[in-house]
């Protein structure tokens, strides 16, 4: 256990690495030469930097606050096969020049994800986000992914990609008129699967800006 205002650190070998931290806490840098890093808070929580230098399958990046909020700079778990898995369990992910990366990235709070004008960048093969209280979820993908699943459980989603995507699941789980979804692909294609706003309110907007709707 841990209880320290600030964290950095790398390690240079192979292995994996994990802190239970008491309260909040800013990890301003810390690499990982090749293995996992997992990190438990139980207050406000800044991830300034995580990275992963060695992506596969193993070598994923945790992160859970228990409370508050999760401010979020670089994760970077690879694109090879690293996940990243980001969870404010009573708060917000909030934007900090973000940018995720990694194979399959997810994304969990109570309240909102990013915010209009403050998205949170991701670079993701598969990506979900979910928000379970009210609170909307503002994603920018910085080229294609699979939304497996999205759900806001009382908030608008609004996502801007920059490829060919695929929207598995988008749902709105509360149906009032605030509670829209837009998605829109600056490039590629968009192929459709389940995107529900309800039918009383909710109104969904898809746009493939250069190329088709699938």
């Amino acid at each position: 256990d841990t209880t320290v205002d600030f964290l950095n650190g790398s390690t240079s070998g192979a292995g994996n690495v994990s802190f239970d931290e008491t309260d909040g806490i800013t990890v301003t840098a810390f690499t990982t030469a090749n293995g996992a890093f997992t990190l438990n808070t139980n207050g406000d929580t800044v991830l300034t930097s995580v990275v992963s230098s060695t992506s596969n399958d193993a070598n994923d990046i945790t992160v859970t606050a228990a409370s508050g909020n999760l401010t979020v700079g670089t994760v970077d778990a690879g694109g090879a096969g690293g996940d990243v898995t980001l969870t404010a369990t009573t708060g917000a992910i909030l934007n900090s020049t973000s940018a995720v990366t990694g194979d399959v990235v997810t994304l969990t709070a109570q309240s909102a994800i990013g915010a209009s004008g403050n998205r949170i960048t991701t670079t993701a093969t598969t990506l979900s986000a979910t928000t379970t209280a009210a609170g909307a979820i503002w994603l920018n993908e910085t080229d294609g992914a699979v939304f497996n699943s999205v759900v806001a459980a009382d908030g608008l989603i609004d996502i801007v990609t920059g490829g060919s995507s695929t929207l598995a699941s988008i749902i709105s789980t509360t149906d009032t008129d605030a509670n829209d979804i837009t998605i829109t692909a600056a490039s590629g294609n968009l192929t459709v699967g389940t995107v529900n706003a309800g039918g009383g309110g909710g109104d969904v907007t898809l746009t493939a800006t250069t190329g088709s709707m699938l």
